[in-house]
């Protein structure tokens, strides 16, 4: 069974929340000073640049998954209300 892409995205959006909070501790503790607040903006920018895109690409996913079902309709309500079955 293959997950689905949102899953994956949110899987995404997790582990790279986890990793950078992580990256920026151990900066800190290992740079120190003026490097660990280099360290830290540049990680924090970066994360929040890729979490708008996985979010932005998870916004698309949604709405076409609606759409498609919006212009493809339910086939089965279709046909039992078509031919009077409830």
């Amino acid at each position: 069974m293959k997950p689905s892409r949102s899953s994956l995205l949110y899987a995404a959006l997790t582990l790279l929340i986890g990793c950078s909070g992580c990256g920026g501790m151990y900066a800190g503790f290992l740079l120190g000073g003026s490097w660990a607040a280099a360290a830290g903006v540049a990680a924090g920018t970066g994360t929040l640049l890729l979490c708008a895109r996985i979010t932005i690409s998870l916004c698309g996913l949604r709405t076409k998954s609606l759409l498609e079902r919006i212009v493809v309709g339910d086939g089965k309500v279709e046909a039992t209300v078509i031919s009077g079955v409830d």
